[in-house]
């Protein structure tokens, strides 16, 4: 289309000049057939024109084609590329389904084999502790057998001789009906081959009487008896023993020399005084002041020396369980 206003001027200068040429009739054919000639070129560059402009158009046409190809091509790109993230997403939630199924499988197993080791474990203690609680009344058994046949009952009959000795010494001025004493085994005492009690274990007793006045035999008494044995095995066990008795030594001449001297005192008073009638006077004044002289000091203490041996007896048997 840009050849159009060229050819145009062209034909109209061959029109002009075969105008201008009439006369020239061969220069006016050739006007004509350049006319002609310039017509047709002009159709056909009218001709290339159009096909040029219909192959820009088919060009355009192609390449819109193209554009729309390539925009295909790269949607069904982005298609395949969506496709394959979904296919490639869907894959990855398959395994993660896949993975979480196995993993809750997994630790299905696990807490099941978890409660079959706590059973197990539950039963295996309870078998261990059936074990030592046999064990355990097995071994109490043997030794409930032993002691059974360790143990042994003793009877002593009465009339088993206690030997004993003093710690201290035991006096009527000292202690009072109802004290309690302390003394030591001086022998061992003997069962069956077997000692009950030993020598120089603890010994206790009880002053059953202490009379410093001589209120009933007229002189001081005294009188011990057993209460607890010592057995070898260190329990203690009551006893009754027989009581054991001692007197004060008699003051008689002491007291007769002291009613004396006071006669005699009493008589030099009374002589002095009125002559034979006062010095009689006095005597019995004198003799009844010694009197009560020698009745106010009771006489001599009833004592047990520190370290005595007494003995004394059972009164009543005593069974013991030795162990």
């Amino acid at each position: 289309m840009k050849y159009r206003p060229l050819l145009l001027c062209l034909f109209v200068f061959v029109m002009v000049f075969a105008g201008c040429s009439s006369t020239q009739q061969s220069a006016t054919e050739q006007a004509l057939a350049a006319s002609e000639q310039a017509r047709v070129a002009a159709e056909q560059a009218l001709a290339a024109e159009q096909a040029r402009a219909a192959a820009a158009e088919q060009t355009r046409i192609a390449n819109e084609a193209l554009a729309a190809a390539e925009k295909a091509r790269t949607d069904a790109e982005q298609a395949l590329r969506q496709a394959r993230s979904a296919e490639q997403t869907r894959i990855a939630n398959e395994a993660k389904a896949k993975a979480d199924a196995e993993h809750a499988r997994a630790a299905e197993e696990a807490r099941v084999a978890a409660e079959q080791a706590r059973v197990a474990t539950e039963q295996a203690e309870a078998e261990k502790a059936k074990a030592e609680a046999a064990a355990a009344a097995e071994r109490a058994k043997t030794v409930a057998a032993r002691q059974a046949a360790k143990v042994q009952t003793v009877t002593l009959a009465a009339g088993t001789p206690i030997n004993v000795i003093t710690t201290t010494e035991i006096s009527t001025q000292t202690v009072n009906t109802g004290d309690g004493i302390t003394m030591v085994l001086n022998v061992d005492i003997i069962d069956g081959g077997r000692v009950i009690a030993r020598r120089g274990s603890t010994i206790k007793g009880v002053i059953s009487e202490s009379d410093p006045g001589g209120r009933v035999k007229g002189v001081a008494t005294l009188s011990l008896t057993l209460t607890n044995l010592t057995l070898a095995e260190g329990r203690e066990v009551a006893i009754k023993t027989n009581d054991h008795h001692v007197d004060a030594p008699s003051s008689v001449g002491k007291d007769v020399a002291t009613t004396g001297i006071g006669a005699g005192i009493g008589a030099a008073i009374g002589a002095i005084a009125g002559g034979g009638r006062g010095a009689a006077i006095g005597a019995g004044v004198g003799g009844a002041a010694g009197a009560a002289t020698a009745l106010a000091t009771h006489g001599n203490p009833a004592v047990i020396k520190v370290e005595t041996p007494i003995t004394f007896n059972l009164t009543a048997p005593l069974t013991v369980t030795l162990q």
